[in-house]
Parts: C-alpha cells; sequence; structure tokens
C-alpha cells in the first residue's frame, strides 16, 4: 500500500550569517495534534539564540503547501493564527502561491520584510522578523493550523503519515501530545531516534529529544470518515 506522506520542514535562520547551527537551537518543541475530524496542530518553539545581533529572522517552513484565509481542492496545510513572545517581533506567512501577509501597519518595516522574501525565493513560510536583530536569550514562537493530508485507504480504514521536522536544528526536548478523544487512531508509530511512544488517557504522546536533521514522523493507521483530506484509493 502507498503512504500518504505530508512533509513539514523546519529549517536553521541564518540572514545575512552562516553557520547559525552552533549559535541557536531548539530549546523546546511543544506539539498537540488533536485528531478530530478536523486534524488540528499546535506548536511551540521555544529558540535559544547564544550570538547577539546576527539573525533577523525566525521561521517555520513547510513542505506542503500552506494557505491562510482560504482552503485549495487538495493536500494543504491551513494557518490559523500565530504569536510570539516579544511584540518586536514582526509575524508573516508566505503561501503556495507566493501571496504575502506581513502583520505590520509599519510601511518601512512592510518593505524590508517583503524584500527578504523576495531575496530568498520563500514559498510556504510562517515566521517573525526582528527589525532589530535577536539578541542572544530565549524566543518563543506558536501556531496553529488545520491539516489536510493525503489518505491512503485500504480494507482496514485510513492510513496517514505526517513528517513534522526533516532538516531541522538540534531539538533539546521534544514533547508532542496527540489528543484522540474520539477513539479514532487504530494503531500509531513514530520515529525512533531520541524519541518514546506512550499510550495515554487521551491518547499518546511521544517524548525524547531530536538530533540535527533527524525526522520525526508520525504514522497513523485511523477509522475510515475519521478526518477530512483528500482520499486516494491504492
Amino acid at each position: 500500500m502507498r503512504t500518504a506522506i505530508l512533509c513539514i520542514f523546519i529549517f536553521c535562520i541564518f540572514i545575512l550569517t552562516v553557520g547559525c547551527v552552533s549559535r541557536v537551537y531548539i530549546l523546546e518543541y511543544d506539539a498537540t495534534l488533536y485528531v478530530d475530524k478536523n486534524l488540528t496542530l499546535e506548536e511551540s518553539y521555544t529558540y535559544k539564540i547564544l550570538a547577539n545581533d546576527k539573525y533577523k529572522m525566525l521561521y517555520r517552513n513547510w513542505g506542503a503547501p500552506i494557505t491562510y484565509g482560504y482552503d485549495i481542492n487538495s493536500p494543504h496545510i491551513r494557518l490559523l493564527n500565530l504569536s510570539a513572545s516579544s511584540k518586536d517581533m514582526v509575524g508573516y506567512v508566505v503561501d503556495y502561491r507566493g501571496i504575502i501577509y506581513i502583520f505590520t501597519d509599519n510601511r518601512d518595516m512592510y518593505r524590508k520584510i517583503k524584500d527578504l522574501i523576495y531575496k530568498y525565493n520563500v514559498l510556504n513560510e510562517v515566521g517573525f522578523y526582528n527589525p532589530y536583530r535577536y539578541t542572544a536569550g530565549t524566543y518563543t514562537t506558536e501556531y496553529k493550523f488545520l491539516i489536510y493530508p493525503p489518505i491512503d485507504v485500504d480494507e482496514k480504514g485510513y492510513h496517514i503519515k505526517l513528517t513534522l521536522a526533516d532538516n531541522h536544528l538540534p531539538y533539546s526536548k521534544v514533547k508532542i501530545n496527540i489528543i484522540d478523544k474520539y477513539n479514532n487512531i487504530l494503531g500509531l508509530s513514530a520515529s525512533s531516534s531520541g524519541l518514546d511512544v506512550h499510550k495515554t488517557n487521551f491518547g499518546y504522546v511521544i517524548e525524547g529529544s531530536s538530533p540535527e536533521n533527524s525526522v520525526i514522523w508520525i504514522d497513523m493507521h485511523l477509522k475510515p470518515n475519521s478526518i477530512n483530506g483528500f482520499v486516494r484509493y491504492g
């Protein structure tokens, strides 16, 4: 049977500098995946920046189409909202068509962010720009998405695979809560490198750490018609 894979990539930030892996890492990645009719993902990234004034942007890059304020008739991820720990961090979204959304009334800042996005040919990205550059310290960004994945179907039900991280910074701590309120999950597995999976009263929890560029994925067999997405019969 084919495996439906929705790829989601986290990339290192190095605007106007190089070698950022040694100077910034993910102190904590905390996510909650709600396995309801609408598959909902909430994420929190706590960054530890060790160098002053090196970086302007912290972002989350996707390997699947992202939309904001609308849906499309194919697998995609729809951003619902985003927030950050500092008022100096200006949020932005670049969807799969290259349409840019920047959440500021400052025209000069809007232009600077737009110029950077064009310079690096950005698509399918959400993140935060700091016009003053980030000083050494801890910063948190949060995102909420609706996921409409490709779904493979067989005689047992639905099958999806979500790749939550691939090419990414080191994660010192990972915690992913999977909320299965309606007992839709028939079976679940996850990447084994540095991560443990436990059954809980509410679903599952995945915990541990993730070295740089190791894959974090979740493979789920679900009851038929349990979630919205785009069905493929193999």
